[in-house]
């Protein structure tokens, strides 16, 4: 069995994304592999994405906050049923503003 565990490609490639290109390679090599994917995050950004992949359910909204700059923008969460929200702090907090 072979586990496929990535963070993203910062740039390139979600955690997703590098999981689907890991398994098709070794798949290419060693067809009859067992092979599990689990795409991880860091916090950063990519982290909605992991969440709705391993979540189900999960409501997508548009939200309105103020940046560090305090320039007001938008941003997204997902909601569950019982009102848990998950935000991708790095988007929220303005990492990209940074230029890194």
């Amino acid at each position: 069995m072979v586990i496929i565990a990535p963070d993203k490609f910062k740039g390139s490639l979600s955690s997703i994304e590098v999981c689907e290109i890991i398994e098709e390679g070794i798949s290419r090599f060693l067809p009859h592999t067992i092979i599990k994917k689990f795409p991880f995050s860091d916090g950063g950004n990519g982290f909605l994405d992991v969440i709705n992949y391993y979540k189900t359910g999960l409501k997508f909204k548009e939200i309105n906050i103020y940046d560090p700059l305090l320039k007001f923008r938008f941003t997204s969460k997902y909601l569950t049923g019982d009102s848990t929200a998950y935000i991708e702090t790095a988007e929220s907090s303005g990492i990209h503003l940074s230029g890194s």
